[in-house]
């Protein structure tokens, strides 16, 4: 069960990463982006992530029974 666990945190980690990355070249490559994200690829691959990570923290509380509120995100 933990090899299982282990591959799915893997999977996750992994897809989360290219996922930013590949946003962040895109975000990079858009002629309509600011001049001043030229050669920060790193940097706005890193605040994608955190900024993924925040929304699925926000996501997993509700199962958990705790309560918050979030002006982007309402539940039914």
């Amino acid at each position: 069960m933990l090899v299982v666990l282990g591959f799915m945190a893997t999977d996750f980690t992994l897809t989360i990463t290219l996922s930013a990355a590949d946003a962040a070249v895109h975000l990079l490559g858009n002629p309509l982006a600011p001049p001043w994200l030229q050669g920060h690829q790193v940097g706005l691959t890193l605040f994608l992530i955190a900024l993924l990570g925040f929304v699925f923290y926000l996501a997993s509380g509700r199962p958990s029974g705790r309560r918050w509120s979030s002006p982007w995100v309402t539940w039914p």
